[in-house]
C-alpha cells in the first residue's frame, strides 16, 4: 500500500543530519479491556530508538484514505506529536457503544514525513445495557415446514409462522450455535439490521423506495432461505415496530437440522463426472480453477474458485437430462470489503452493456461439438448472455460495481487432477448470516430487469 508524502520538507535520508527511514518498520497491535466508551490498544514494532510514529483512532475503513486525512490534519495544525517508544499501551476514551473502530498506526516524523506500512486492528465497543425487555409471544407458533410454495414459487427450505395476534414481525434463520452462544438480544437486533441493510441496497441498486414497514409481517407469513444440508437451525419471529426497533416479542422453533436429500441414492455417473476442479478459460482469455464438489446428491454442487475466492461459494444445478451444468444468477453472500465496508455480492449476467437483477438462467455447461463450453443462455428471442461475473452492491452513497474480472461467452472447461489446484487468497471475508432467498431474489425483483453498466 503506497501512501503519499504529506510535507515541502526534504524526506529524511537527505542532508547531513538526516536520518534514513525505515520503510520496513512492522507493527504489531493488540485490543484489550474494551468497554462501551472506551479501549486499550498495545502497539509494539520491530524497529531501532530513531523510529516515530503517530496512532489514532477511526470508524473510517479505508486505511489509507483515513492516514492522508489524519496527516492533512497534523499539517494544518502544526503540532505533529509523534511517539517514539518501541512498546506502549494506548488507552482510548470517549468511544460510542455499539461501534466499529479501527485503530492504526503508521511511521510519521515531526516533519509530517509518512514511512512504512500503515498497521491497524478492528474492534467493536460494547453495547449499552438493552432497555428491552424481551419475552415470549405465545401468539406466535414458528416451525421449519420444508419445501413450500411462496407467491407460486418453490423451494426447498421454507419457514411458517401462524399468530393469532396483529404485532408485526420479522422471519430469520440462524445456526443452533449462534442461538447458543448470542441470545435473543443479540439475534433480535442483527435480524433488523439486516432487514434494514437489505432494503437499503435494494433501493440504491433498483432507485425504489420501500420501507421497513412494508416489510414486515402481520398475522400468518410464510418465508424461503438457503440452508446448508447437514447444518442444524432455529427460526425466529422478531417483534419490530414500523420505527425499525424491535418490541421485544419473539418465538422460537424448534431445533432442525436439514437432511442431505440425495444421501440416499447413488451418485450417477453424469453427476459424478462434473466433481473435482476444472480450468474455465473464457473468450476474452479470464481463466478461473473451479472446483465442483456435491451439494444434493444428483440436484446441485458447490462451485469454488471464482475470481479464485474460496469462500464465496457459488450454486451451480445439474441438469440431468443433458448431464449439463446451469449457473443461475443468485446472492453469494453479504462480505466484508476493507476499504468499503459490507457489500451483498451477487452473481450475475450481461449483454449489451446492460447487467440483469431478478432470478435468471445466466448459462450451461455441457459437451459439445468442439469441446466442454460454457454458453451464455437465452434472454429473448434474438438475445443471449455474453458475460458472468461477481457484482457487489454497496451503501447508497458507495454504490455497486461489477468485478473487473468479468468472463466472457462461450468458456472452455478442461478438467484437472487433484493435485494440481492453486490456492489464491480471498480479499474479503464473510459475514455468517443466513440470507432469504424469498426477499433477496424475488420478492421485489423483477425478472431481467436490466441496468445500464456505468
Amino acid at each position: 500500500m503506497a501512501v503519499a508524502v504529506f510535507s515541502c520538507t526534504p524526506p529524511a535520508g537527505e542532508g547531513p543530519n538526516a536520518v534514513e527511514l525505515n520503510q520496513n518498520i512492522s507493527f504489531t497491535l493488540l485490543v484489550s479491556d474494551v468497554t462501551t466508551e472506551s479501549a486499550k490498544v498495545t502497539v509494539t514494532h520491530d524497529g531501532d530508538r530513531n523510529d516515530t510514529w503517530y496512532g489514532f483512532v477511526t470508524t473510517e475503513g479505508n486505511i489509507t484514505g483515513a492516514v492522508e486525512a489524519k496527516v492533512l490534519e497534523l499539517l494544518s495544525s502544526g503540532k505533529i506529536s509523534v511517539k517514539k517508544t518501541a512498546s506502549t499501551t494506548v488507552s482510548l476514551s470517549g468511544l460510542e457503544p455499539g461501534t466499529d473502530y479501527y485503530y492504526v498506526v503508521f511511521g510519521l516524523t515531526a516533519e509530517g514525513i509518512v514511512y512504512g506500512e500503515p498497521e491497524s486492528v478492528f474492534f467493536t465497543t460494547e453495547d449499552l445495557p438493552s432497555a428491552i425487555t424481551y419475552r415470549e409471544n405465545t401468539a406466535w407458533n414458528v416451525r421449519y415446514t420444508g419445501e413450500g410454495t411462496i407467491n407460486g414459487n418453490q423451494y426447498d427450505h421454507t419457514v411458517t409462522v401462524n399468530s393469532t395476534d396483529k404485532n408485526y414481525y420479522i422471519i430469520s434463520v440462524y445456526t443452533a450455535d449462534t442461538f447458543n452462544q448470542y441470545g435473543i438480544d443479540a439475534i433480535a437486533n442483527d435480524a433488523v439490521a439486516d432487514l434494514e441493510d437489505w432494503i437499503a441496497s435494494y433501493n440504491q441498486q433498483n432507485n425504489a423506495n420501500i420501507t421497513f414497514s412494508q416489510m414486515l409481517y402481520q398475522g400468518n407469513g410464510m418465508d424461503a432461505f438457503y440452508l446448508e444440508a447437514g447444518e442444524s437451525y432455529r427460526a425466529v419471529a422478531v417483534g419490530a415496530g414500523t420505527n425499525g426497533q424491535p418490541t421485544g416479542l419473539y418465538a422460537l422453533s424448534d431445533v432442525f437440522t436439514i437432511a442431505d436429500s440425495g444421501s440416499d441414492t447413488e451418485m450417477s455417473k453424469e453427476y459424478s463426472a462434473w466433481l473435482g476442479t476444472w480450468t474455465l478459460k473464457g473468450a476474452n482469455n479470464t481463466v478461473f480453477e473451479l472446483t465442483l464438489s456435491k451439494k444434493q446428491n444428483n440436484l446441485s454442487y458447490t462451485m469454488t474458485g471464482w475470481e479464485g475466492f474460496k469462500d464465496m461459494p457459488v450454486e451451480v444445478l445439474f441438469n440431468e437430462e443433458y448431464a449439463a451444468l446451469e449457473f443461475r444468477s443468485q446472492l453469494i453472500g453479504t462480505y466484508e470489503f476493507q476499504d468499503y465496508g459490507n457489500g451483498d455480492v451477487y452473481m450475475y449476467g450481461g449483454a449489451g452493456g446492460y447487467y440483469y437483477t431478478g432470478e435468471y438462467l445466466i448459462a450451461v455447461a455441457g459437451q459439445t461439438e468442439t469441446g466442454i463450453q460454457m454458453l451464455g443462455a437465452a434472454i429473448d428471442e434474438t438475445t443471449s448472455f455474453e458475460s458472468m461475473f461477481y457484482y457487489v452492491s454497496f451503501n447508497e452513497e458507495t454504490g455497486g460495481t461489477i468485478s473487473q474480472y468479468e468472463l466472457k461467452f462461450p468458456g472452455t472447461l478442461v478438467k484437472k487432477s487433484e493435485s494440481s489446484k492453486i490456492s489464491v487468497k480471498g480479499r474479503c471475508a464473510r459475514k455468517e448470516r443466513v440470507m432469504s432467498l424469498q426477499r433477496r431474489l424475488e420478492l421485489f425483483y423483477p425478472s431481467g430487469k436490466k441496468h445500464k453498466v456505468l
